[in-house]
């Protein structure tokens, strides 16, 4: 399959996982949040070791709490995302049904966008700026009192938790992005953490004991262990590692929608006025963001050069050498020029470099343990044909851009001869 297209199909199935996630939640609130927590990580941690082992990853869970970035990415996302926001979603939906905290929540994306130039060095257009105040003004509008699309007030210090929620998730979320480590070791080791945080928080709290627990619970601890804390790990990071950030986002907004009508059809929930709303804003937002000509989605620090990150083309790379290129902050990186502007003095050879911080090398020549599909993944991204030589860099980002800024001073100091 494309690999552009699988970025849009793993997106689409994120949107309907993530839709069904909080339905689980509301299933679950028989038990004290806590225990339900406990459970699922649990299932989650069993689940994710099968995969991991099955996949022959488990041996690179180490690395991720002997390294400063990786434990850093591993704490940042599960304690954000496997902890905190579950025990908010946990909590809350004793109090709330399920499509509030749906539409609430979904207003992480908005918060990721903005701060992806800080935490991913993504760069931020006016259509991604249009398109994010169009989203979030659909849903702001919701928390104005008085109207016919008003949330409740007495649901109003819930959405405020929900709102906390939905920063935990975007500043985890940024990170993941940021740092890049093998998925199923990841998930595994996120599934680890949470599990280490719930035992003796159940323990110290009393909550061991399951008073409640009845048949709908159990289904609640399958789904939010098994599709929540292992496969939307899978289709979340996987989306977004292909698919432009801010798409992505946006994208994600619409599950409210889908949750709406789930709620309605399981748990027979009231379809609210605010959801159109909510709905109605995020397919204008995901319009605005559509109509953006390419551009380069990465801030350099050469403002003479454009450079695109083009990492997700190489995430599921099985070359030990590519994925040790870009793991943790590393990244691959490219730029291209109009292959006629090479001079006659510049060789094929003088185009490819091989160092300890990075290698480089064209779409022209590849390196040998880069697949053609990735290649093509990446001229896609670039809108690049024949005519153009696109230079592809892995490794630490600023000694990629050295030697680009190298190369491109040859390519031009060739031509005047």
């Amino acid at each position: 399959m494309d690999m552009k297209l699988y970025g849009y199909v793993l997106l689409f199935s994120a949107l309907m996982v993530t839709a069904i996630t909080p339905i689980a939640y509301v299933l679950g609130n028989g038990i004290n949040p806590i225990a339900l927590m406990l459970l699922v990580s649990i299932a989650g941690t069993i689940i994710s070791f099968a995969i991991a082992y099955a996949k022959g990853t488990l041996n690179q869970v180490k690395t991720y709490f002997t390294t400063r970035s990786g434990l850093y990415a591993i704490l940042s996302f599960s304690l954000l995302l496997y902890v905190a926001l579950s025990l908010i979603f946990s909590y809350v939906t004793h109090y709330v049904n399920a499509d509030l905290v749906a539409v609430i929540y979904r207003s992480w994306p908005l918060m990721l966008i903005l701060m992806a130039p800080v935490l991913m060095h993504e760069r931020m257009t006016k259509y991604d700026t249009l398109g994010v105040i169009v989203g979030f003004s659909s849903l702001a509008v919701t928390l104005i009192g008085g109207t016919a699309i008003s949330i409740p007030v007495q649901y109003l210090p819930f959405v405020l938790l929900l709102l906390l929620g939905a920063f935990f998730d975007a500043f985890g979320s940024g990170v993941s992005k940021r740092y890049n480590y093998e998925l199923t070791s990841s998930v595994f080791a996120y599934n680890v953490v949470a599990l280490a945080v719930f035992v003796p928080l159940a323990f110290f709290s009393g909550s061991i004991a399951f008073s409640g627990f009845t048949m709908n619970t159990a289904l609640a601890v399958l789904i939010l262990g098994a599709v929540q804390n292992v496969l939307l790990g899978f289709l979340f990071v996987g989306s977004f590692r292909r698919v432009k950030t801010s798409v992505a986002s946006n994208v994600l907004i619409a599950s409210p929608f889908f949750t709406m009508l789930l709620s309605a059809f399981f748990l027979n929930t009231p379809i609210e006025p605010y959801y159109l709303v909510v709905a109605a804003g995020v397919a204008f937002g995901i319009l605005i963001q559509q109509m953006q000509p390419k551009s380069s989605n990465y801030i350099s620090k050469n403002r003479d050069m454009t450079i695109f990150d083009v990492t997700s083309a190489f995430v599921n790379s099985k070359s030990e050498i590519i994925y040790n290129g870009i793991k943790g902050e590393s990244r691959a990186l490219a730029f291209f020029v109009d292959t006629k502007d090479f001079g006659k003095a510049v060789k094929p050879s003088e185009l490819s470099y091989s160092g300890e911080d990075c290698f480089v090398f064209t779409d022209k020549r590849p390196h040998k343990e880069v697949a053609k599909a990735e290649i093509d993944f990446i001229k896609d991204i670039l809108g690049t044909d024949e005519n153009k030589t696109v230079f592809i860099g892995i490794g630490k980002p600023l000694a990629v851009e050295e030697k680009f800024a190298e190369f491109k001073g040859h390519i031009s100091g060739s031509r005047e001869l």
